[in-house]
């Protein structure tokens, strides 16, 4: 399971030289002698469906304690935390010693989770504090496909262009499976975290500071069983709140589309395409230029349901020989086919609640709509969309989605996207 879309002088003093050589840290140089070096720090995670048996998801994971906590991606054991009673945990070594285990804690934000088996002095991986330089050669490890443990080499890149989160862009080929495995420097210290891939050698990494963040909170919260799904209510609220708050208190700039003005590029982590969509067949009946903007990057819950969505979309139609009636028909064709800019299903959200009404300067129809979580109290998935609907020859349609936000972070948002926009 992966997610899509990611560190011995004289016989005097022989002894002395023999404890300084083992105590050294190996500094491998290929893909073998990291796997020698350090294949024993590897586990193959999965969850199990409790009836069966049977495994329902597979990822990675590796030791970062001497006492058997390990490190592997949130999605991959996302089943379990959503549904306890229905699965069930293992860890598998390299050299199939199979492992019960336990979620620790876990940061949904960043794709991270803890799990742990009972061990006493269990070989284990630390963690690179300092920055890589672009170009340094570092190795993916993990069990892809279900085929066994692998090493595969690659390149650091640096940290993600347009991206909120931040993830490591690393030049190597990360598999399903690999998902929540290490990927270290030649010290064998980890400097990421496999947790998705765009495929043709792209793949994505966890920063290893957001580990680093996650162990240390670990480490001072108070002893005891987590509370799973509050646990991911504060996190998906705490994120939504700093999130829109970069995104409110930006400078928010103006493009020219047709004949009005409308949102560009509102923060880097947005970025915008355009496009003239209209197909060959109209192209003597009318025209279409649009604008869209969305991240590249949501937060996953479980599947089928993520969120952190913010969309942006813009179309400018031009009417060349349509009629009064066929150019409303279109505008309103194009008018609904707005929707969600994330997935959800029936037991995540409400059905959604939409007010319809006008808007003045330019004249439009418009409609707000919003669809609660039932699960995370005070998040709300929102879409407005509006069409101009005093004009026969030229029409603008305007279209957010917002998606697990609060109420007046939503209300701030859609205050402002109409204040944005400006008809010649």
């Amino acid at each position: 399971m992966y997610r899509i879309i990611k560190s011995r002088p004289l016989l005097r003093f022989s002894c002395l030289i023999l404890f300084f050589i083992a105590v050294m840290p190996v500094r491998a140089e290929n893909p073998q002698q990291i796997f020698s070096a350090y294949a024993d720090r590897l586990y193959q995670i999965k969850v199990l469906e409790k009836q069966s048996r049977r495994k329902s998801a597979l990822g990675s994971g590796f030791v970062v304690s001497r006492d058997g906590l390990m490190v592997t991606n949130y999605h991959v054991v996302s089943k379990f935390i959503h549904e306890p009673d229905k699965y069930y945990l293992e860890a598998v070594s390299v050299d199939n010693k199979v492992v019960a285990i336990t979620i620790e804690d876990f940061d949904i934000i960043n794709d991270l989770a803890l799990v742990k088996f009972h061990a006493k002095n269990t070989p284990m991986l630390e963690i690179r504090k300092t920055t890589l330089r672009k170009g340094d050669s570092i190795y993916s490890m993990g069990n892809p496909l279900d085929l066994g443990t692998a090493v595969v080499p690659g390149t650091y890149n640096g940290y993600t262009t347009q991206s909120y989160y931040k993830r490591i862009h690393f030049t190597g080929a990360i598999n399903p499976g690999m998902s929540g495995g290490p990927v270290i420097d030649g010290d064998g210290k980890v400097v990421g975290v496999n947790v998705a891939t765009a495929g043709n050698q792209v793949g994505f990494l966890v920063v290893a500071k957001k580990l680093l963040k996650l162990l240390e909170s670990y480490q001072t919260r108070k002893p005891g069983k987590l509370d799973y799904q509050r646990h991911i209510e504060q996190q998906l609220i705490k994120n939504q709140q700093e999130l829109m708050q970069t995104v409110l208190q930006a400078d928010w700039k103006t493009t020219r589309l047709g004949e009005a003005h409308v949102l560009n590029e509102i923060v880097p982590f947005i970025p915008c395409w355009g496009d003239k969509g209209n197909s060959r067949k109209n192209k003597d009946r009318f025209t279409t230029i649009s604008i869209q903007c969305r991240p590249k990057e949501t937060v996953y819950i479980k599947q089928g349901f993520n969120t952190g969505m913010i969309e942006v979309q813009y179309s400018w139609v031009d009417n060349i020989s349509l009629n009064s009636l066929q150019f409303t028909n279109l505008l309103q064709r194009l008018y609904g086919g707005a929707g969600p800019g994330n997935s959800a299903y029936e037991e995540d959200v409400t059905e959604y609640v939409c007010h319809e009404g006008f808007v003045e300067k330019p004249d439009e129809r418009a409609v707000f709509c919003s669809r609660a979580y039932k699960k995370y109290k005070g998040l709300f998935d929102v879409l407005y969309i509006s069409t101009t609907v005093d004009k026969t020859d030229k029409g603008l349609i305007s279209h957010f989605t917002l998606s697990g936000v609060e109420k007046a972070p939503a209300m701030k948002f859609l205050a402002r996207f109409l204040e944005a926009r400006k008809w010649n």
